[in-house]
């Protein structure tokens, strides 16, 4: 009950305080299941529709929004994250963002020294997002994160990521730490990203570089120079960190774009290019790593985009300077259609990957049915925030799955 009040007097407050702007209130639910028939018997279990990316959760949320201006604000409960409070300012000349995870109203949680020891109760929060950036002469734009947006900075076409997972560039950013430079000329955009040097603790991502670490180094003992209250050890030598460097640029100029970066780690360079022609979109993507081993692939696409209609196909080699590995041939065809453009699309993806004598394939029909009837779609996002997603994964000796997610926002 205490907690409650809590919450309420905090709304209260910022009620009084925020008095001028303009609130909003939202909510979403998800609730999945998954059918399994890969083994001898049937299973059936609780699931999410990312599951098969290694995120998400059944889950709902209530957030309570707050705009005035540059200036935006929310707190949300949320079941799986539990309460969470952020804002953004967004000015001609600066911005940053800040959100949190609040768990300390909640109790904490428990602390072990890496056995089944508890040392202690953290009640502090987790940052979600802490970035910010500086624009200087309407042409430098500085980016400064500790725990950064969901962004991609130079990049184009991705046809070789979506085939091989290999071919996404280096500068595409989630959760990570880095300082970025970006000289922005009348179509043309030239910079460099340097990640790792705000590492710390809370700062996330999926090596090293971007700060993996435990709540208890943050208690521990300081790395050398540094005072014991500040990163806890997550430090790196200077010259390990200049080895992750970036170099980036992009070209635009209807009806074409082109885009390059350079990575000194592993000597790795992307390329990516796109042609527009009305509702056609050409593709060509190219990534290679040249250290000890040479790794590289390029994919080539063409989409066609009508709106009630659309298809594209991607086709892609990979190639490993290594005699034990095989070169690969994918192939990913995909259509939607909406059958009723209000309410109903149903859409295929596919890949087909040829290795020496191996062959992989897989297919993911599905059907989205949109209950608010605000438009037919197949992105999990925007038009279907209302309604239900039916799928079914079948995968050559790892798939064979039938999940069904129910959505619900307002």
């Amino acid at each position: 009950m205490r907690k409650i009040l809590v919450v309420l007097l905090v709304l209260s407050v910022l009620g009084g305080a925020f008095a001028q702007g303009s609130w909003s209130v939202s909510g979403n639910a998800d609730i999945a299941t998954v059918l399994n028939f890969e083994n001898d018997d049937a299973f059936i279990g609780g699931s999410a529709y990312f599951m098969y990316d290694w995120y998400g959760d059944i889950n709902g949320a209530l957030r309570v929004g707050y705009n005035d201006g540059g200036l935006s604000a929310f707190i949300q409960f949320d079941t799986a994250d539990l309460l969470g409070v952020g804002f953004t300012y967004t000015g001609d000349r600066f911005g940053f963002t800040a959100e949190t995870a609040l768990i300390q109203l909640l109790g904490g949680y428990a602390l072990t020294d890496g056995s089944t020891d508890v040392v202690g109760i953290y009640r502090g929060g987790t940052i979600g997002r802490l970035w910010g950036y500086y624009r200087m002469l309407d042409m430098i734009h500085m980016e400064i994160a500790y725990v950064s947006g969901d962004k991609n900075f130079w990049n184009s076409d991705e046809t070789a990521g979506e085939i091989f997972d290999f071919g996404w560039g280096y500068a595409s950013v989630d959760g990570e730490n880095y300082f970025l430079l970006d000289l922005e000329f009348s179509g043309l955009n030239i910079g460099f990203m340097l990640p790792g040097i705000f590492a710390g603790p809370q700062a996330r991502g999926d090596d090293g570089r971007k700060g993996i670490g435990n709540v208890i180094d943050y208690y521990g003992a300081g790395a050398p120079g540094y005072h014991p209250s500040m990163n806890g050890g997550m430090n790196f030598e200077f010259t390990e960190v200049m080895r992750w460097l970036v170099a980036g640029m992009k070209f635009e100029m209807h009806p074409i774009e082109f885009a390059a970066q350079f990575s000194m780690e592993n000597y790795g360079a992307y390329l990516g290019a796109k042609w527009f022609a009305g509702p056609l979109t050409f593709g060509l993507n190219f990534q290679g790593e040249f250290d000890a081993v040479t790794v590289a692939a390029i994919g080539a696409s063409v989409a066609y985009d009508a709106g009630q209609f659309g298809a594209k196909i991607g086709a892609g080699y990979w190639f490993e300077d290594n005699a034990a590995v095989d070169n690969v041939i994918g192939v990913m065809p995909s259509f939607y259609y909406n059958v009723l453009p209000d309410n109903m699309c149903v859409s295929l993806d596919a890949l087909f990957l040829f290795g020496g004598d191996d062959f992989y394939w897989e297919f993911t029909p599905q059907i989205w049915w949109n209950f608010k009837g605000t438009g037919a779609g197949n992105n999990y996002y925007w038009p279907m925030d209302t309604g239900m997603i039916i799928r079914y994964y079948v995968a050559k000796e790892t798939f064979n799955a039938v999940d069904v997610t129910f959505r619900w926002s307002f």
